[in-house]
């Protein structure tokens, strides 16, 4: 899946800052550590045939990933666990690496955007 669009909704991202404000930092510092983990379990469930991990996996990234307004991972996560859902693990298998590779997109952009110290 090749991805066009920016890696964050600026809109979504800094409407999120400004509800949470000083608190905030914390949130995205959970997400910078969550997402990437989320799509590595992804990966490793679609290895392992496990396809209800596979889907609350996806299901957990699809979440936290529009919350933070990282809207083309957001797209990915979701057609991955409407694939695991339908028990499809080979429709799984085509999106994993696009799905690692957009996590890592949208970590880079975060932190780039907003530098969290240990994050």
């Amino acid at each position: 899946m090749k991805i066009d669009s920016a890696p964050i909704d600026t809109d979504t991202f800094e409407a999120l800052r400004d509800l949470f404000g000083e608190e905030f930092e914390a949130l995205l510092c959970g997400y910078l550590v969550n997402a990437p983990e989320l799509a590595a379990q992804i990966a490793a469930a679609v290895q392992a045939q496990n396809t209800a991990e596979v889907a609350a996996a996806a299901h957990q990234l699809k979440a936290t990933s529009a919350t933070f307004g990282a809207l083309p991972l957001t797209e990915i996560a979701e057609q991955i666990e409407s694939q695991a859902s339908a028990g499809n693990l080979r429709g799984c298998r085509t999106l994993v690496d696009s799905c690692l590779d957009e996590a890592d997109r949208v970590s880079r952009a975060l932190k780039s955007a907003c530098p969290v110290p240990g994050c």
